[in-house]
């Protein structure tokens, strides 16, 4: 019974932090690290007993979604624009996906403009 109510605990500090968290001054590699980390820690204190698979699958697909939501609500508004990119296609994404394409126009922003393209030898 203690340890129902102490998961039961966990598990609502663990929500209450994945909700709150924000990228902040943080690079979005260290964002997604720390969502990442929440989601681990929330995935061990809540496990289910399904007894249909197909129930549990659109469960997971559902959660995996929220995620998504949860990554691109955190960004900075820097990101706006590859935030409604992502939003607005028709193209199913993974959480590693929409990591990877915010990620990579993080790394375009940090490429000085004139660097990119220019090799003199």
């Amino acid at each position: 019974m203690y340890a129902k109510k102490k998961r039961k605990v966990r598990v609502y500090q663990l929500m209450k932090d994945v909700y709150a968290l924000r990228q902040g001054n943080v690079s979005v590699t260290d964002f997604y690290a720390a969502l990442k980390s929440k989601w681990e820690d929330l995935d061990y204190h809540s496990k289910a007993t399904w007894h249909c698979h197909d129930n549990q699958m659109q469960y997971v697909a559902k959660e995996w979604e929220n995620r998504i939501f949860l990554f691109l609500v955190g960004l900075n508004d820097e990101f706006e624009n590859i935030r409604s990119q992502i939003l607005n296609s028709e193209e199913s994404f993974s959480i590693e996906d929409v990591y990877s394409h915010v990620e990579a126009e993080e790394q375009r922003r940090l490429v000085p403009l004139g660097e990119e393209g220019s090799h003199t030898l």
